[in-house]
């Protein structure tokens, strides 16, 4: 992918508007005092996603839902903060396709396999029909399926669709440029085609290849002693990745070169605990002891070849909470809950 961004840069960047979508995640650390034993609290960033930022409508359905229960159990609701990241999205996406200056272009959604982000897909679809009073139409396709069913011009390198020759004005995507999961790349070289042909055209890319990409972690520090302080993370999203404990030790003795390329070496934090319930689909709400993580979103969209800024909004969080005695807790993975914040 990073020879794709090369690639474009040599060949000349034909569309310099780009949109960010950024989530930056912390942990509320506990510290304890060597001499007096205290503990001490200390907000920790944890990782910052420019490309796989996805579940943002599910957010406001989260904290409706929350309230209604505050309100059912008679407490108030007012600490409960207003969350409505997918407002913001869908503003910033509205405002880069009429940038494009085309009221006949589309939306291109890149869609996945996933099932939970489909929902989330959709409402962002049902989103920006009503904000633009239907005048925009999304399309969903793979990464796979932009190769079967779009084509880049070879006069104005606009990107159109097959059937009808209408252009794409902008390219949401709320996945991982590097994948979820392993089984997402056994079709690697197609998707990447269908990158490299996002990236050359004039569509309006929600993030660039180059902005999906500038999150990853890439960095290789020694860790062979004190495994258990360190947590190794790959350049894949979603969790259930991670290596812990002796698990690190083991795979830096056995990596090869490129395989550490692809991992990062993280400290390895001891987050605040609450306890608190859980509810899964079709299973009783199980009481446990939780790790809760923020998220905050911003959305930065604008000309990535002289800087100009042209909106730039901070709006909505992602609360989740993570079971505490198990190493990981992405919510793709099974392993954590949406939550949301009541502040007091």
């Amino acid at each position: 992918m990073v020879e794709i961004v090369k690639e474009v840069r040599e060949e000349g960047i034909r569309q310099p508007i780009t949109l960010l979508i950024q989530r930056a995640d912390y942990l509320l650390n506990v510290v304890t005092d060597q001499s007096s034993g205290e503990e001490k609290y200390e907000i920790k960033q944890v990782e910052v996603n420019s490309g796989s930022v996805a579940g943002l409508s599910l957010k406001r359905r989260n904290s409706e839902l929350h309230r209604q229960m505050l309100r059912q159990v008679g407490m108030d609701t007012a600490p409960s903060p207003d969350n409505q990241p997918d407002a913001a999205l869908v503003e910033t996406l509205h405002m880069a396709w009429k940038l494009f200056n085309d009221p006949n272009a589309m939306v291109l959604i890149l869609s996945t396999t996933f099932i939970p982000y489909k929902f989330d897909q959709r409402q962002i679809a049902t989103e920006l029909e009503q904000i633009s009073d239907g005048k925009i139409e999304c399309i969903f396709y793979s990464l796979q399926g932009t190769m079967e069913n779009l084509h880049l011009d070879p006069n104005d390198f606009s990107l159109r669709q097959n059937s009808n020759g209408r252009r794409v004005a902008v390219v949401y995507s709320n996945m991982s440029a590097l994948g979820y999961r392993p089984t997402f790349l056994k079709t690697y070289e197609l998707q990447m085609e269908g990158r490299r042909m996002i990236e050359r055209s004039t569509a309006i890319k929600a993030p660039s290849l180059a902005m999906g990409i500038s999150c990853t972690k890439k960095i290789q520090q020694d860790a062979m002693e004190r495994p258990e302080n360190y947590v190794l993370k790959p350049n894949r999203e979603c969790g259930g990745h991670n290596y812990f404990d002796e698990k690190i030790t083991e795979a830096l003795q056995k990596f090869t070169l490129k395989e550490k390329a692809a991992h990062i070496l993280m400290q390895k934090l001891h987050p605040m605990t609450v306890e608190n319930y859980t509810l899964r689909p079709l299973a009783e709400p199980q009481k446990a002891t939780l790790v809760p993580e923020l998220g905050v979103y911003g959305f930065l969209l604008g000309n990535e070849v002289d800087g100009t800024v042209l909106e730039n909004v901070q709006q909505g969080y992602h609360f989740r909470s993570k079971l505490a005695h198990l190493n990981g807790g992405g919510i793709g993975a099974g392993l954590g809950v949406y939550d949301t914040a009541y502040l007091f």
